[in-house]
């Protein structure tokens, strides 16, 4: 039987160690649980580059294969870490309404890129050029998912 040794119980050491699992195969993890970048990063899920209006790379394959797993392994350990939320990207100037428009018409964007074009309605926020929303996406408690699957495999 196959034996792996995972140094680092981030969210890389997390996925590798679940697929293991998944698979049967046995694996050691080792961490000293100072938490690194996993441990502070803020979790979002987008599989757009909001900045071009234009999907990551393999941006549709990662929120086909990412969501599924989490769904999974959140059911597994019984915990809540996954919390679905649309973005909302503020235009700052009215020519960026076209290349939105333009953007969610493409096939790989149309069920990301919501086409229309809502106005903000909250005076804190500025921007007076309005918004366009990013659906399917969201956070995921990073923390709470580390600290879960640790306390899975004892």
């Amino acid at each position: 039987m196959k034996h792996s040794l995972i140094v680092g119980l981030g969210l890389a050491g997390l996925a590798y160690a679940e697929q293991l699992r998944r698979k049967g195969f046995s694996f050691h993890i080792i961490d000293k649980g100072y938490g690194g970048s996993s441990k502070i990063a803020a979790g979002i899920y987008n599989p757009t580059v909001l900045k071009r209006f234009s999907l990551a790379w393999n941006g549709a394959l990662f929120h086909e294969y990412a969501l599924p797993f989490y769904k999974e392994l959140q059911e597994r350990l019984q915990s809540e870490f996954i919390f679905p939320t649309s973005i909302h990207k503020i235009f700052s100037k009215n020519s960026e309404h076209n290349m939105w428009i333009s953007a969610s018409d493409q096939m790989s964007l149309s069920p990301f890129l919501d086409s229309e074009i809502y106005s903000i309605s909250n005076t804190e926020v500025k921007g007076n050029h309005g918004y366009g929303k990013v659906n399917f996406t969201g956070r995921i408690a990073t923390q709470t998912l580390i600290n879960d699957f640790r306390q899975s495999l004892n």
